[in-house]
């Protein structure tokens, strides 16, 4: 069992709006235990996924790239890093009724439940090794319509950006026409902050902007002075002295994270109702939407943790149940 965002105070500090005194704080401490993860790899994607929201059960859910990409700005765990993880997200390519060419980002389980997936294997997949839909599945998803029986929101692009808040299963349409012309090698991690597929991706233009300035951060080279280079490299023995001023003008450049957002738009038949989930890669290879629906997975199931009662005042308790209910739902 991995604890997923360390202690629940910290949790609770970076996201609850109310305004609490450090009593309070302390007493809530005490009250909320953690909320844990496990994660479930296997070659076979959909047994990973059956297993996954089995442990789960009601109460918790699997991570999609919004929790991945939150975890990976947040957690001190280098693990969260340096891990492959597969999220609950997917991408289905597809047109609408009237004709028109769209991207449908859904977050939470849209038609990629683990038997559709497995059903996709039987009937075959498309050349890109992704599963293939109907337009009956797909129509029936652009009106929200889950292959679980669930109906979730859809939002437009620019409905989805403008709220402030959103359920934890949703889809969000996008112009296949835009984002297939969107860069998806190496680019300037600050140019996520604006990109539409990747905001998408990402659940938010908050949870975006968060995870490019935390990252650069992280990682981002901070540029030495000339001054102090040639001090340093003044050491090294006489014949590597041409080099100095090459390795002077490198050391003292400021170095652009560059990460990627991979996706496979610029390769298929949208014409063709198809999809894939979404993976979080490595650091410098960012967000994946270019594996096939064939290689190996890893999903993160969390479960709430639990919340006691005694200790808050009566006063204090409708308002913090609210509020934990709020976080559990994140």
């Amino acid at each position: 069992m991995v604890s997923v965002f360390g202690k629940m105070r910290q949790y609770l500090a970076m996201h609850t709006k109310m305004e609490l005194t450090s009593e309070q704080k302390i007493s809530l401490e005490r009250k909320v235990h953690y909320i844990e993860g496990r994660v479930y790899q296997n070659l076979f994607l959909p047994i990973a996924l059956r297993k996954a929201q089995a442990y789960a059960g009601e109460n918790g859910y699997v991570a999609t790239m919004s929790d991945l990409l939150f975890w990976r700005t947040h957690s001190t765990n280098r693990d969260l890093e340096s891990c492959l993880f597969t999220a609950l997200s997917e991408e289905v390519v597809g047109t609408t009724h009237q004709g028109n060419e769209v991207v449908v980002v859904t977050h939470g389980g849209g038609l990629l439940t683990s038997e559709r997936i497995e059903q996709s294997y039987r009937k075959g997949l498309t050349s890109s090794y992704v599963a293939r839909f109907t337009d009956a599945e797909m129509q029936g998803l652009l009106a929200g319509k889950c292959a679980d029986g669930t109906e979730i929101p859809v939002f437009s692009y620019q409905d989805f950006v403008e709220k402030s808040n959103t359920p934890r299963r949703y889809s969000i349409v996008l112009d296949f026409d835009i984002v297939k012309n969107l860069p998806s090698d190496l680019q300037d991690a600050d140019s996520f902050k604006s990109n539409p597929l990747f905001i998408a991706r990402a659940g938010g233009e908050k949870i975006a902007a968060e995870f490019v300035d935390a990252i650069k951060v992280r990682y981002s080279v901070i540029p030495l002075t000339p001054q102090f280079v040639n001090s340093i490299l003044k050491l090294l023995p006489r014949q590597f002295h041409s080099e100095i001023p090459q390795l002077t003008s490198h050391l003292t450049s400021t170095h652009i994270l560059q990460l990627r957002n991979q996706h496979r738009f610029g390769s298929i038949d949208s014409r063709v109702p198809q999809g894939y989930v979404l993976y979080l890669d490595r650091i410098n290879d960012g967000l994946n939407g270019h594996f096939n629906s064939c290689r190996d997975s890893r999903f993160v199931a969390v479960v709430a943790s639990e919340v006691a009662r005694e200790h808050v005042s009566t006063a204090d308790l409708p308002a913090f149940e609210e509020e934990v209910t709020k976080l559990s739902e994140k």
